[in-house]
C-alpha cells in the first residue's frame, strides 16, 4: 500500500499478533484497462474510488507513460462494466499530473482532485468535474492571495461532494517558508478562490499544517480535520467547520485525559452522517509515551472530548499505530461507526486492527483475523478501508503478508456485530502478489451488502496494473 507524503495519514502505536483463521470464499479480481500507451500504474498508486450508486462508480490514479512521463487516469463504471480508462485532460502548460481522490454527489456527477507541475518550481492543485457523465478539463485551483508564486508545493488532500457541482476541498500550500492549510468550495459548478485555514493563535511561525479530509452534510456545511505545530513545537489536532459556505477558525481537539503535554496529536479521517453529526479519528501520545488511536465526535454541531481506543493485548507500548487516511472510518448513524488501521506488537510485528462504536461507546480494538498461513499484516498492511451499510454490518479491506512473504489483499465482513472469516482476493492473470505498493485502495459497499473494490497488483517485476472486484 503506497504511502503518499501529504495525505495526512496518522501514525499511532498499535501492533499485535493476529489469529490466523480459515479463509472464506476467495474473491476474483478482473483487470482494469488503462489508456492506450499507458505502461502501468505509477508506483502501484490507484487511490481513488467513488460511487454514485451500485454499478456506477469512478476510479482513478496515476500511470506511467513513455519517455519517463506520467499521466492521470479516470476510469468509469457504467451499469457494472468498467470502461477503458481515459487520460485526465490538463490545462495548458501543466504536466506530470496525479489523481488523488474522487467524490460523487447526490446528483450522480463526480469530482476529483490531484496535482500537476505548471513550471519547474511550482506544483499546483487540480480539480476536475463531470458534466452529464463526461469529464471536463482539469482546472488549477486558485490559492489564497499570499501564496508563494515560485517554489509552490500545493496539494489537495480531501474532497467531498454533496450534489452536482457542489463540493469542498481541503489541502496545503506554501507561503514563503510556511506550510499552511487551505479550504475551497465548488458552488453551482464554479470553484472559488481557496481560503487559508485560520489556526489557533499559539501556532508556530511555520505551523507545518497537515490537512487530511473534509466531509459535508449539506451544501456549504462541512468539517475538515488535520494538525499543526504550536509555538512550543508540539503537534496538535484541529477541526474546522463551515456554515453557509463560510469557514470558521480552526479549533483544537480536546484530547483524552491520558494525553501527554507533548501529545503529537493529529486527525487523519472524518465522516459526517447528518447535520452537525460527524466522527473523526486520529492518534495522540499518552503520558507513558504510547502513540494511541483516538476518536472524537461532533454532536449537534459541537465537538466532544476525544476518546482513546484500547488496543489489543500484546500491542507494543512504544510502537507506531498507523491510520492510512483513505476511507478507514465509516458511520451509519450517530454513535454507530467502525474504523481500522495497523499497529505494532510487542514482538515487533505489524498487524491490523478493527474497532466498532456501539450506541456511542467505542469498543476495544480487535486484531484483524488473517487467512491460515498468513504471517502478519506487514509494514504496508493492515486495514485500509472500512464501509458500513447498517448497524453492525460492515466490510473492511486489508493487506497482509502470506507464508511466502508476499503481500496479498483481502476483505472481511461484519454481520450482526461479529466479524467473519477473511476473504483473499485472487489477482488477474495468475499474478502472485499485489506487491509492496499495491493492494486495495478503494472500497464502497451498498444496501445489498455487496462491495465494489479497486486497487493495484504487481503484474510482473516493477510493473503494476489496476484491478476491480466485487465482494
Amino acid at each position: 500500500m503506497k504511502l503518499v507524503r501529504g495525505r495526512n495519514v496518522a501514525l499511532v502505536a498499535l501492533f499485535l499478533l493476529a489469529n490466523s483463521v480459515p479463509a472464506g470464499a476467495a474473491v476474483s479480481a478482473t483487470p482494469l484497462s488503462l489508456p492506450a500507451g499507458a505502461l502501468g500504474v505509477y508506483q502501484g498508486y490507484l487511490p481513488a474510488l467513488a460511487c454514485s450508486r451500485e454499478g456506477n462508480c469512478v476510479a482513478g490514479g496515476t500511470y506511467n507513460a513513455a519517455n519517463n512521463a506520467q499521466g492521470a487516469v479516470l476510469l468509469t463504471q457504467i451499469h457494472g462494466t468498467w470502461q477503458t480508462g481515459a487520460p485526465l485532460a490538463l490545462p495548458a502548460g501543466a504536466s506530470l499530473p496525479t489523481l488523488l481522490t474522487l467524490s460523487c454527489g447526490s446528483g450522480g456527477s463526480c469530482s476529483g482532485i490531484g496535482t500537476a507541475q505548471t513550471s519547474a518550481s511550482v506544483q499546483a492543485s487540480l480539480v476536475v468535474s463531470q458534466s452529464n457523465g463526461a469529464w471536463g478539463t482539469a482546472q488549477i485551483l486558485t490559492l489564497p492571495a499570499h501564496a508563494s508564486t515560485s517554489g509552490q508545493n500545493s496539494q489537495p488532500h480531501g474532497i467531498n461532494c454533496v450534489a452536482t457541482g457542489t463540493c469542498a476541498v481541503v489541502g496545503t500550500y506554501n507561503a514563503g517558508a510556511a506550510t499552511l492549510g487551505y479550504l475551497a468550495f465548488e458552488r453551482a459548478g464554479a470553484w472559488g478562490r481557496a481560503s487559508q485555514i485560520v489556526l489557533p493563535a499559539a501556532h508556530n511561525v511555520n505551523p507545518q499544517v497537515t490537512a487530511s479530509q473534509v466531509s459535508c452534510w449539506a451544501p456549504g456545511a462541512c468539517v475538515a480535520v488535520g494538525s499543526f505545530v504550536t509555538s512550543n513545537g508540539v503537534t496538535q489536532a484541529f477541526t474546522v467547520t463551515s456554515t453557509n459556505y463560510q469557514w470558521h477558525s480552526a479549533q483544537l481537539v480536546t484530547l483524552p485525559i491520558s494525553a501527554s503535554a507533548y501529545s503529537d496529536a493529529s486527525l487523519s479521517e472524518v465522516t459526517c452522517v447528518g447535520a452537525g453529526s460527524c466522527t473523526a479519528v486520529g492518534s495522540f501520545t499518552t503520558t507513558s509515551g504510547t502513540l494511541t488511536p483516538m476518536a472524537v465526535t461532533m454532536a449537534h454541531g459541537a465537538w466532544g472530548q476525544a476518546v482513546a481506543i484500547h488496543l489489543p493485548s500484546g500491542a507494543a507500548s512504544s510502537g507506531a499505530t498507523f491510520l492510512w487516511g483513505y476511507a478507514g472510518v465509516s458511520c451509519v448513524t450517530p454513535g454507530t461507526c467502525a474504523f481500522g488501521g495497523d499497529y505494532l506488537t510487542q514482538s515487533g510485528q505489524h498487524q491490523g486492527f478493527l474497532v466498532n462504536e456501539v450506541k456511542n461507546v467505542w469498543q476495544s480494538a480487535l486484531t484483524l483475523p488473517l487467512p491460515s498461513g498468513a504471517l502478519y499484516a506487514g509494514t504496508n498492511g493492515g486495514v485500509i478501508d472500512v464501509s458500513c451499510t447498517t448497524s453492525g454490518t460492515c466490510t473492511a479491506a486489508a493487506a497482509y503478508v502470506d507464508s511466502s512473504k508476499l503481500y496479498q489483499a483481502m476483505t472481511i465482513s461484519e454481520t450482526a456485530g461479529t466479524w467473519g472469516a477473511p476473504r483473499p482476493i485472487t489477482m488477474p492473470g495468475g499474478a502472485t502478489t499485489v506487491g509492496v505498493d499495491g493492494g486495495i485502495y478503494g472500497l464502497a459497499c451498498f444496501a445489498d451488502n455487496t462491495c465494489q473494490i479497486t486497487g493495484s497488483y504487481l503484474a510482473r517485476t516493477n510493473h503494476y496494473q489496476g484491478f476491480a472486484a466485487v465482494s
